[in-house]
């Protein structure tokens, strides 16, 4: 696991386009920013900017291997797999970066989730492919242990590298927070 703790790295992935780019490396392998850009439907020149702001911030790696065309062409790589962030509360300028991070994740899942609404998605059943909701609930610790095991599972499922054929890539953005963290007087 690769724990991302530089402030200046965790900023970078502020942006969900770069966001982006790290999960389909993680999901996909190496790929090329056409390759990229197939999968996540940008275009290529779009997402240059991007990559190269992540291999100088140190997070993406860049090789060159042959083009189709005889040519050589940049693959882009994580520097390593199974990324985290890390939380540092006590260090404000970790918890301002952390918290744009998830702003930014949040906003992106809405869009996502808008723009999905308009391609006739599966809203029932187990193959059920669209789904948004909250819950808020009074958790003893084993059931918060309970609740964290089971993300810890969904992620690692999420993690697990898969050829695209007959896959579809999915997004899963959550957030879990204590709820009214304000002390009653």
């Amino acid at each position: 696991m690769f724990e991302i703790r530089d402030v200046r790295q965790i900023r970078l992935l502020a942006s969900p386009v770069r966001q982006a780019i790290i999960d389909v490396l993680e999901s996909s392998g190496p790929q090329s920013a056409a390759e990229m850009a197939t999968i996540l439907g940008y275009a290529p020149d779009a997402l240059y900017h991007h990559v190269r702001k992540l291999a100088r911030g140190g997070l993406v790696t860049a090789a060159q291997r042959p083009g189709g065309t005889g040519k050589r062409c940049a693959v882009f790589a994580l520097k390593a797999t199974g990324t985290r962030l890390h939380y540092d509360p006590s260090n404000h300028q970790n918890r301002r970066a952390i918290s744009a991070v998830a702003a930014s994740m949040l906003r992106d899942a809405s869009r996502a989730f808008a723009k999905a609404m308009k391609h006739n998605p599966v809203v029932d059943g187990r193959r059920r492919d669209l789904w948004v909701g909250r819950r808020t609930g009074w958790l003893t610790e084993a059931e918060l242990e309970q609740l964290n095991d089971l993300l810890h599972q969904i992620t690692k499922l999420m993690e697990i590298a898969r050829p695209r054929r007959r896959t579809k890539l999915y997004a899963l953005t959550f957030a879990l927070s204590p709820f009214g963290t304000k002390r009653r007087s």
